[in-house]
C-alpha cells in the first residue's frame, strides 16, 4: 500500500476501517486454502505434469518478501520508523501505531511459505512426470534477480552518506520495495501457469478448486478496495488500514489470469491431456541420436 497520502484531520469510521482489514485477511485465508489444496492435488494426483514451478518460485518469492518487509524491518526491528516519524509526524502522536502491520496476515504470509516449500519438494518428488515445456526458466531467475539487484542498489543509495544530495531516505527505499512487491512481483506470479497451460494444450497440473479459490480471495480484496475508495472518509484514513495487504492492481493482475486458466479448463482444453513428450523421455531421446 503507497504511503504517499494525504492525511486527514478528521477521524474517519474506524468500524468500516476494521471491516475492511477483516475483509483482506480473510482474502489471504483463501490464499492459503488454495496452496493446501493445489499441494493435496499433486501428492493424489502423483505428477506434475502441467504444473508450473516458476509460479511456485514467485509466489515464494512475494510471500518471503512479504513477511521480511513487514515482519522483520517494520514490525520487529522497526527500521523504517525513525524515517516515518519525520515524514508523518501527526500519525506517531499518541498511542497510534503506525504504520499498521496485521500479526495474523504474517503468520498467514508464513503458513504459505511452508506450504510452497512442500510444493517445491512434492514437485522434485515428481519431477520425472514433468514434460518438455517445464522447469524453471531462465527469464524466471533473471526477473527475480532483477528485482533484488534493484532493492540491493537503492539500498545502498539511501544509506549513504551523501543520501540528502539524492532526497532520498530509509524511508523512500521501504516504500519502494512495497511497491516493486504490489506491482512487479505479485502481479505475475500466475503468467507461469498460464503460459504453461498454454504450450502443454492442458490444465491438468492445476487443481480446478485452486483456481476458484484463488479468485475468490482477489474479487474479496478488489471488493474490500473499492469500499475504501467509494467513500473520501475511509479514504482519508488510510493509515489505519493493514499495509501488509494486497494491492488493487495486483488483485486485477491475478484475477485476469485466472480467469483466462478457467476458460482453458473449461473450453479450451476442457478433458485435454498433455501428449507433449516428457523431459526425461526427450533426454534419453537425445542421447540415442548422439549414439
Amino acid at each position: 500500500m503507497n504511503l504517499l497520502k494525504p492525511i486527514s484531520s478528521a477521524p474517519p469510521s474506524t468500524g468500516a476501517l476494521q471491516l475492511i482489514n477483516s475483509i483482506n485477511r480473510f482474502s489471504y485465508i483463501l490464499r492459503l486454502l488454495a496452496f493446501l489444496i493445489q499441494l493435496r492435488f499433486l501428492r493424489q494426483r502423483r505428477s506434475i505434469n502441467a504444473f508450473a514451478i516458476d509460479s511456485v518460485i514467485l509466489c515464494l518469492s512475494n510471500e518471503l518478501m512479504s513477511f521480511l518487509l513487514y515482519g522483520v524491518q517494520y514490525k520487529i526491528l522497526k527500521i523504517p520508523n525513525e524515517a516515518n516519524k519525520l515524514r508523518y509526524p501527526l500519525l506517531f502522536k499518541g498511542n497510534n501505531t503506525f504504520p499498521r502491520i496485521s500479526s495474523f496476515t504474517l503468520l498467514i504470509n508464513l503458513a504459505i511459505v511452508v506450504t510452497l516449500l512442500l510444493t517445491a519438494k512434492q514437485y522434485h518428488r515428481l519431477i520425472k512426470t514433468e514434460n518438455i515445456f517445464q522447469g524453471v526458466s531462465k527469464t524466471m531467475c533473471i526477473y527475480i534477480t532483477t528485482l533484488i539487484a534493484t532493492a540491493f542498489i537503492v539500498k545502498i543509495i539511501s544509506t549513504h552518506e551523501n543520501n540528502l544530495k539524492y532526497n532520498f531516505n530509509d524511508c523512500d527505499y521501504y516504500e519502494l520495495v512495497d511497491l516493486m512487491k504490489n506491482y512487479l512481483l505479485d502481479p505475475v506470479v500466475l503468467f507461469p501457469q498460464v503460459s504453461l497451460s498454454f504450450m502443454s494444450q492442458s490444465c491438468t497440473g492445476v487443481s480446478e478448486l485452486f483456481i476458484y479459490l484463488i479468485s475468490a480471495s482477489n474479487l474479496i480484496s478488489i471488493f474490500s478496495s473499492w469500499l475504501f475508495f467509494k467513500d473520501e472518509k475511509l479514504y482519508m484514513g488510510w493509515y489505519l488500514i493493514d499495509i501488509n495487504t494486497p494491492s488493487l492492481f495486483s488483485s486485477i493482475v491475478q484475477l485476469l489470469c485466472c480467469f483466462l486458466i478457467i476458460l482453458q479448463m473449461v473450453f479450451a482444453y476442457k478433458n485435454h491431456k498433455a501428449n507433449v513428450p516428457l523431459k526425461i523421455d526427450a533426454i534419453e531421446e537425445k542421447k540415442l541420436r548422439n549414439e
